[in-house]
């Protein structure tokens, strides 16, 4: 199996405090390291912690999630992967919130598909912190540098208050 290991825990926090400091759209990026192994595929998670508290917020909507690649430096594109799954976890309960199956040749970032368009609120565990964990395949007879590849995942959250 392919393995998708955490290279950092993105943290981001939001301006200010109380309910005004909620408004706007959020931006926080997120790293983890996709490496070759004996079969295509691969899985691994991310949380995101955020300073203010979530239910102070009337809504809460992800809107772009986008891959490229930092290291190693050079590297073209993000065809090593075939397809990206980003569901958020809380508990048992797993939501599908991203999906991607096009990373084509030459293209340096490439924006998944958002799934889902609903309130993220619940899934922050403790108001603050949501996980999200990625599965996916990586494509068959890509030629890996021996130290794997490093894949910049960034995730935009728009935190609206009515």
């Amino acid at each position: 199996m392919r393995s998708l290991s955490l290279v950092a825990v993105a943290a981001f926090t939001l301006p200010g405090a109380g309910c005004a400091a909620l408004i706007g759209v959020t931006d926080t990026e997120i790293d983890f390291t996709v490496t070759p192994g004996t079969t295509n595929s691969f899985f691994g998670f991310t949380e995101i912690t955020i300073e203010n508290d979530t239910s102070s917020a009337n809504r809460a909507t992800l809107v772009a999630v986008t891959l490229d690649t930092l290291k190693p430096e050079g590297t073209a594109d993000v065809s090593y992967l075939q397809t990206l799954v980003g569901e958020t976890v809380l508990g048992t309960e797993r939501t599908l919130l991203v999906t991607g199956d096009k990373f084509p040749r030459g293209e340096q970032a490439v924006a998944l598909d958002v799934k889902y368009h609903g309130d993220l609120r619940p899934f922050f565990k403790d108001g603050h912190t949501i996980r999200i964990e990625w599965n996916g395949t990586t494509t068959p007879g890509y030629a890996w540098p021996a130290d794997g590849k490093g894949v910049l995942v960034r995730g935009r959250v728009k935190v609206d208050i009515e």
